[in-house]
């Protein structure tokens, strides 16, 4: 399918689904692979981009941990992120943000914790 602005749009369904995206005009390719589409977890999102002599890979991962807490981890070659909902009752109560850059291990986590007030 080629759309208004020129670019062409193909889907595929294998093990995943993906959307590739194709510019010649602005020597633009891009590539988004989602490992399910019912949104369970795990689930694993990779992107490729290519512009000009520029690339750029990532995979984002949503998935539970061992300890029943929401782990968002954002893998690239330049600085990953991961991020971890502490979820208790249903509802978060901290969030740990660590951060890397290329290989490194993360570092130690920056903890915001989350109080809640309720009032009558």
């Amino acid at each position: 399918m080629t759309l208004d602005n020129d670019f062409e749009v193909k889907l595929s369904k294998n093990s995943n689904l993906c959307i590739n995206e194709y510019a010649d005009v602005r020597d633009f390719a891009s590539k988004t692979c989602y490992s399910n589409t019912t949104w369970q977890l795990p689930l694993v999102i990779t992107s490729s981009k290519y512009q000009g002599s520029r690339d750029y890979k990532s995979e984002l991962t949503y998935k539970i941990n061992e300890a029943n807490n929401l782990v968002l981890e954002d893998v690239n070659e330049y600085k990953s992120s991961k991020r971890e909902y502490v979820i208790a009752d249903g509802k978060p109560i901290s969030i740990k943000s660590f951060s890397k850059r290329g290989s490194e291990d993360y570092g130690e986590p920056y903890v915001l914790n989350i109080t809640y007030e309720y009032f009558k």
